[in-house]
């Protein structure tokens, strides 16, 4: 019988993943991703997350999660490295959080002075997203040169692997109709230059905006839980926390993180209501979560593997 609710890595203490969505800026167009459109809507505006709030995420690990915090993970609805004080802020959270802490990053400007920041940082993981194996497929899919993301990542491989940083890199494919005959050489390839993880994800619809073979619903009885109000807050670039990671017009945001902390609005009455709506199956006050097929793709712990227990793994490793 699967089990839903707290157990695991998963404590109502405090949220064992954090996201920190750094900027809506982005260099690319993927087929896969919503930003082309969200650059068009009323909801963006190339905003940057202030550095002030980055600090105040990491302090709060350190402070209030008791070790519940698994990992910060810097991403973003655009390319983290856009922000001009990613680096600062990323090096803060490894000096002061006290947890693993990641990048998840396209590639494309991962220059040398970028490099040698992270890598100097301490920085524990970096996910390069790259979703092809030839050039042909990166342009259709990523719009984008993928000769200069493969020389950035062999670049900076050659680097951890040359002067010995801790920082472990992984590199990640999302299957997709145009590129999913590449996948298996795809994963042969990178292994072949020693990355640490080639990841392939499946491709989900980020809540319900991109089509996609996850877009139906189906019966309402046949709805779980979505793992993720159990698992994640996200700080987005207004500088407000919210509880979807797929969220593209922050329609699950829920509180001004100026005005509270993560161990607040993670124990608060909000986040009771919305797992208790998850359980029940019933979204009335919850049509964001209701009308979202992505939950099917959630992996609780005693459910399959997730990104959770790849950062498990190469914790341990380190």
């Amino acid at each position: 019988m699967p089990r839903y609710g707290f157990y695991d890595r998963l404590t109502s203490h405090f949220p064992s993943q954090l996201i920190v969505d750094l900027t809506e800026i982005c260099n690319l167009k993927c087929i896969h991703c919503p930003h082309p459109q969200f650059k068009l809507s009323e909801h963006y505006a190339g905003r940057l997350l202030e550095v002030a709030l980055n600090t105040k995420l990491a302090d709060e690990v350190r402070t209030d999660s008791d070790g519940s915090c698994q990992y910060i993970r810097y991403t973003s609805n655009g390319e983290p490295l856009s922000h001009p004080h990613a680096h600062e802020m990323i090096q803060y959270a490894v000096d002061h959080s006290g947890t693993f802490v990641t990048l998840t990053t396209n590639g494309t400007i991962l220059n040398e002075r970028k490099m040698e920041q992270l890598l100097d940082s301490g920085l524990h993981m970096i996910d390069i997203s790259i979703d092809a194996l030839s050039a042909d497929t990166y342009s259709k899919i990523r719009g984008g040169r993928l000769d200069q993301v493969d020389r950035n990542v062999r670049r900076l491989a050659q680097r951890i692997q040359q002067d010995k940083f801790r920082t472990k890199l992984v590199v990640s494919f999302i299957r997709q109709p145009l590129n999913s005959h590449e996948a298996d050489d795809f994963v042969r390839y990178w292994q072949d230059l020693g990355i640490d993880q080639v990841l392939i994800r499946d491709l989900h619809t980020a809540a319900g905006v991109l089509g996609g073979e996850h877009n139906e619903q189906g019966q309402p009885s046949d709805r779980r839980p979505c793992l993720y109000p159990w698992e994640r807050l996200t700080l987005d670039p207004r500088g407000e926390l919210g509880f979807c990671p797929t969220d593209w017009t922050y329609s699950s945001v829920f509180a001004d993180f100026r005005t509270t902390t993560i161990k607040q609005a993670w124990q608060g009455h909000f986040m009771q209501q919305l797992r208790a709506a998850h359980m029940n199956n019933d979204f009335k006050c919850h049509g964001f979560c209701g009308q979202c097929p992505d939950w099917r793709l959630t992996q609780w712990p005693d459910n399959g593997r997730s990104y959770a227990n790849l950062v498990e793994d190469l914790k341990v490793e380190k």
